[in-house]
């Protein structure tokens, strides 16, 4: 996932050398709980189904690099505002990857890598 990842940061990042932690985090999950899909094209909806459920039990800090600044907020459940943040970033990598035929269209990210309703409408709350 990695070259990739940075192929598609270099694309749409003004400041290619910070990356969107978001994909990055999906990357290293996906190497650490799935290594037979580590390459985008691997990914299934099933694959999805299982980040999808995985940001949804997400906490601060996991699969980070650096954690220094979260101390107050380390291994606290992830808010709802920010599980929404991980799903769209993903999402968006897997549509535009697709889009630039660089992986095959597997599933559809809109459908696969969607919002769950139980975030959406904690994200709607807490921003009211």
């Amino acid at each position: 996932m990695g070259g990739a990842v940075v192929r598609h940061l270099h694309a749409h990042t003004p400041h290619p050398q910070k990356p969107a932690s978001h994909t990055l985090q999906a990357g290293r999950w996906i190497e650490a709980e799935h290594p037979e899909a580590a390459d985008p094209a691997d990914w299934t909806r099933k694959t999805c189904a299982t980040w999808v459920a995985a940001v949804d039990r997400m906490r601060v800090g996991d699969y980070l690099q650096r954690t220094a600044s979260l101390t107050d907020r380390l291994c606290k459940p992830m808010e709802a505002p920010s599980k929404a943040g991980h799903l769209t970033a993903v999402r968006t990598f897997f549509r535009d990857l697709q889009e630039w035929e660089l992986i095959p269209r597997r599933f559809d990210p809109q459908r696969a890598l969607g919002t769950p309703r139980s975030i959406a409408a904690c994200s709607a709350r807490t921003r009211a």
